[in-house]
């Protein structure tokens, strides 16, 4: 096994890091001025929206959160009992996703199109918590066969802990 790095050795990776970065972070920087931009100095008019970094940015979020999306997942072969569990894994991975959005309480495609829109990188942090996750057999006959299988169902809470990180803080 690796010994632990010391405090020094982290600091040393950390200012490595920061230094590498520093020309990526300096943009960002510059790009979140402009989405910052005092807009309202921009017009002489009141009650016009003008089109600002600030509200194109925002533009683009509303539009792009407001789709209904949709997972597909291609049947394994044509055969009816494929495209029936193609059917039911598209259903729970929608419902995992809707599920998701809803315990965040944020809108991952907003957020996505925002930090996309303003920083130029997309980054998602994706966790999947096995404590959220229930395990039970049931009993099953399938083309003459019976038996046992275990069988996965999600819990009271969704397993896969889905957000958009901000790509200022992520060094790759």
């Amino acid at each position: 096994s690796m010994p632990k790095p010391t405090i020094e050795e982290i600091l040393v990776v950390k200012k490595w890091l920061e230094d590498k970065y520093k020309k990526r972070n300096a943009e960002f920087d510059e790009l979140d001025k402009l989405y910052w931009l005092d807009f309202e100095k921009v017009a002489d008019v009141e009650n016009v929206v003008v089109g600002t970094p600030h509200h194109e940015v925002n533009l683009a979020c509303d539009i792009l959160a407001a789709g209904k999306y949709n997972i597909v997942v291609p049947p394994r072969a044509e055969t009816k009992k494929d495209k029936e569990r193609a059917d039911k894994v598209e259903r729970w991975l929608l419902g995992l996703w809707y599920r998701n959005q809803k315990e965040t309480r944020r809108n991952v495609i907003a957020d996505l199109a925002w930090h996309g829109a303003v920083r130029g990188w997309l980054v998602l942090k994706v966790l999947y918590d096995q404590k959220r996750v229930e395990r039970k057999s049931e009993e099953y006959e399938e083309d003459g066969k019976k038996g046992t299988r275990e069988v996965v169902a999600v819990g009271r809470r969704c397993p896969l802990i889905i957000t958009a990180r901000n790509p200022y803080h992520i060094f790759p």
